[in-house]
């Protein structure tokens, strides 16, 4: 994807949106649309094409031709339509699929005069090549109810009254597409439409509640740090303040504490087993004899019938440390809870200048 690609996608775009609207008998479009409404016949050239399909698709009498690389990229035609009759309806698909066709979705993006998109899915999956098949919008989508609402526009909701441009765009995957698209239609909702649309708005109904549940935990949030900021007891410190220059202030933080592991002196019972464990080797005397021996010595105690390693044997001071090793303790800066502050007017903790 280029500069000079997003751009000449926009700049299309702007074009169709900032020529006149005119009802659909004062004029021809590019799309040829028929007298009631309800098919566009892809009868010509697109007004535009962009990234991976531009100058990958013609069109003429038998339909547009996509012929690319990838599903990368689309093309559109200029409309000018009024579709409130159709609003309940769902867009269809009139298409045939080539003989190197390996893409699985074409999406349709229909646009009013104000910029808002409704986006619209067609599943190509099982489609045989050179076939001619019509595909129905999946989830039984209408112009009213979309899958999914692209750019909101100016204005919230899709005026079908003022339609302006329709987009056919492939998935964005590398596959190649071949596909020739003759007519896109507004069809009657049969049962099975019905039944899908019904789940559509199941759905969507449940990701709107989501968002919205979403929303009121984030101003939850906001209000609680605008409040005063939670500081566990344990949680990042303030060690110092300093003026390193004239409008930069410094603060140093301590984020955790080093806790070594303890160490305690070994105090043997019956049944002590000093074991030598590790893969690193040194040289010790034993017996009175110079042998080759693993570094790390432990000791192991059995209780119950089972084994224990206590810990590892300081040897020449009797010490044994404990079998958890060196760990950090507090709360860190890395955890949702630890959004450091303090309320304002209260000095931070820590010391109030210079460095420790």
């Amino acid at each position: 994807m280029t500069c000079r690609h997003v751009l000449t996608y926009i700049a299309s775009l702007c074009l169709a949106l900032v020529l006149p609207w005119v009802p659909v008998a004062a004029r021809a479009a590019d799309a040829d649309l028929s007298p009631d409404g309800a098919t566009i016949a892809l009868a010509g050239p697109p007004l535009f094409a962009f990234l991976g399909w531009e100058k990958q698709v013609q069109g003429d009498a038998a339909g547009l031709h996509v012929r690319a690389p990838n599903g990368q990229g689309g093309a559109g035609y200029r409309l000018a339509a009024d579709l409130s009759a159709f609003a309940d309806r769902t867009p269809a698909l009139t298409l045939t699929p080539g003989a190197s066709h390996k893409g699985k979705v074409l999406n349709l993006q229909v646009l009013d005069a104000d910029g808002t998109r409704h986006d619209y899915a067609f599943r190509l999956a099982g489609l045989t090549a050179g076939a001619s098949a019509t595909v129905t919008a999946e989830d039984g989508a209408s112009l009213r109810e979309p899958g999914k609402v692209g750019d909101a526009g100016k204005q919230a909701g899709l005026d079908l009254a003022k339609i302006v441009q329709i987009v056919l765009v492939g998935d964005w995957s590398e596959e190649p597409f071949d596909l020739t698209v003759r007519q896109v239609a507004w069809v009657p909702a049969d049962e099975k439409i019905l039944k899908a649309r019904e789940a559509l708005r199941v759905r969507l109904a449940a990701e709107a509640e989501a968002r919205r549940k979403a929303d009121e935990e984030k101003a939850r949030r906001k209000r609680e740090l605008l409040a005063g900021a939670p500081h566990p007891a344990d949680g990042p410190d303030i060690r110092g303040v300093a003026l390193v220059a004239p409008d930069v202030l410094a603060l140093q933080i301590q984020e955790k504490e080093f806790v070594p592991a303890p160490q305690v002196p070994y105090e043997p019972r019956p049944g002590d087993e000093i074991r030598r464990v590790g893969k690193d080797k040194l040289l010790v005397i034993e017996d009175g004899q110079v042998q080759e021996q693993p570094l790390e010595v432990v000791v192991v105690r059995k209780e119950d019938g089972k084994e224990t390693t206590l810990g590892h044997l300081a040897v020449n001071a009797g010490i044994l440390a404990c079998r958890r090793g060196d760990a950090r303790a507090g709360d860190g800066l890395t955890r949702p809870s630890d959004a450091a502050g303090w309320t304002p007017g209260q000095a931070p903790r820590g010391r109030s200048s210079g460095w420790p």
